[in-house]
This record gives C-alpha cells, sequence and structure tokens, in this order.
C-alpha cells in the first residue's frame, strides 16, 4: 500500500498599531494546514478494511487549508480590560464533523469542499472593588458550509457562546466565583434537520492556595436542568449526550 505524504507551511504575520498608551489595534493574517486523523483516514475502523475503498485508488480525506483573517482592539485602563476581535476564516477541504459515529464508537469528520467562519468575539475584566472582580466573554460567529451545490450550517457549531463569572477574591489565598454559561442552538446533521437545543448553565466555584498549594472545587448544574451537551446521528435519528444533574468536583494541585 502506498503511504500518505503531506507537506505543510504554516505561516503567520501580523501588525499592531499603539491608539493610546493603555489602547492598541492589532491586525492578523495567516495559512494553516491540517491533516486528517488515523481514524478519519480509516473511516472509523480500528484497521484498514480495504473492502470498503482502496486507499492507492481513492484517499477518503484530504488535508485542511484555511486562510484566517483577524482584527482586534485591546484596552487597558486601571482596573478594566478590554478586547475585541472580529475574524474571518476560508477554508479549502475543511475537516468538519459529520454528525456520524464510527464502529468504533467514535465521531466521524469529512471534507467540506469549501466553507467559511467568521464571527465577533468580546472578553472583558473589570476589578470592582480590592475584592470583586467580574469577568464577561462571549462569541456571535456566521458560519457556513458549501458542498454539492448546497449550503448549510457546520455540525455542533452554536452561533451564540456567552460566558459570565462574579469571583469574590479573599486576598490571595483564597477566592469563590459563580459562573453562568449560555450556549445557543446548533445542527447535529449536514441536513441542518436535527438540532441540539441551546441550554443555561449555572455553577459556583472556589479554591485554597498555600506554599505551592492550591484546593479547588466546583458544584455543576446548580439548578439541577436536564442539559443536552452533544449528539451524533444513530442510524436515522438523533441520539443526545446528557449532561449529569448537579454534581460536584475537587481537586489539588501542587506547584514546585
Amino acid at each position: 500500500m502506498e503511504t500518505q505524504k503531506w507537506d505543510f507551511l504554516n505561516w503567520s504575520t501580523g501588525l499592531s498599531v499603539k491608539v493610546k498608551d493603555n489602547s492598541y489595534i492589532y491586525y492578523g493574517l495567516g495559512k494553516t494546514f491540517r491533516e486528517p486523523t488515523r481514524n478519519d483516514l480509516f473511516a472509523g475502523m480500528d484497521d484498514l478494511d480495504t473492502t470498503l475503498f482502496n486507499p492507492m485508488l481513492f484517499n477518503p480525506m484530504l488535508p485542511e487549508e484555511a486562510l484566517n483573517n483577524e482584527l482586534g482592539w485591546k484596552y487597558k485602563k486601571n482596573n478594566i480590560s478590554f478586547n475585541a476581535n472580529i475574524y474571518y476564516m476560508a477554508f479549502r477541504n475543511e475537516i468538519v464533523l459529520n454528525g456520524k459515529v464510527g464502529p468504533n464508537s467514535l465521531v466521524l469528520h469529512q471534507n467540506a469542499a469549501k466553507s467559511f467562519r467568521s464571527g465577533l468575539e468580546i472578553e472583558a475584566n473589570w476589578k470592582a472593588t480590592k475584592h470583586w472582580e467580574f469577568v464577561a466573554s462571549n462569541s456571535f460567529s456566521f458560519n457556513r458550509i458549501q458542498q454539492d451545490e448546497e449550503r448549510f450550517q457546520p455540525v455542533l457549531t452554536p452561533s451564540l457562546i456567552m460566558s459570565y463569572d462574579a469571583v469574590y477574591n479573599m486576598g490571595s489565598f483564597a477566592y469563590t466565583g459563580l459562573n453562568a454559561k449560555f450556549n445557543g442552538k446548533s445542527y447535529i446533521d449536514f441536513s441542518n434537520e436535527h438540532t441540539l437545543p441551546s441550554y443555561a448553565l449555572l455553577s459556583i466555584y472556589g479554591g485554597l492556595k498555600w506554599k505551592g498549594f492550591e484546593l479547588k472545587g466546583a458544584v455543576n448544574n446548580l439548578l439541577n436542568d436536564l442539559i443536552l451537551t452533544n449528539a451524533v446521528i444513530s442510524g436515522d435519528s438523533p441520539a443526545y449526550f446528557v449532561m449529569a444533574g448537579i454534581n460536584g468536583s475537587l481537586s489539588l494541585t501542587y506547584k514546585f
């Protein structure tokens, strides 16, 4: 069997201009390539099944090529920092989820002949007092795939993602915070027929720091809502993955 060989040259360039001492605008341009995974090359098989295709005659997956443009503005003054950027990514042979699962139970991808991803990202941080800090992160996107003369939205790609934190810092040794997150609806399949519903999630977290040790804990899904976080097409019907109800986690780390 012939081997697969690809040669890539990833490059990027950019420019930043200071507007004032506390703000500047920037622009970046770059091209990147990405090779398909073994799982996708073998069509979800653990081992190559030549009865499905002959890789010497037909390669089921091609490398992805992306040209990325990004224009943004950063601002920081006193206790406020703000960053906003718009982006446009044009793809050839983008490796995208197709909503299906292979025989090894791993999700499958396929190439999209032409596609683009664009949007606006906004991040803000405000240290309101000595103890209180507020953080916001928002993403608004418009994405499309052009395939076989049809135009549709990518699989599992919500157009709206928002996250907000209110953090109370008790000096340098302890903190606690509340996080509210919203994910907009997305589609499960290329036909954009089946949807993954939008959801809101409320969580609380905190941590203690002492001489290189950090103890962190979190309680997620405080309202114990039924939340669908992922989905695939199984046969002709969608199969959903359900987030656990109210749940918690605890971790201990040491840095040296």
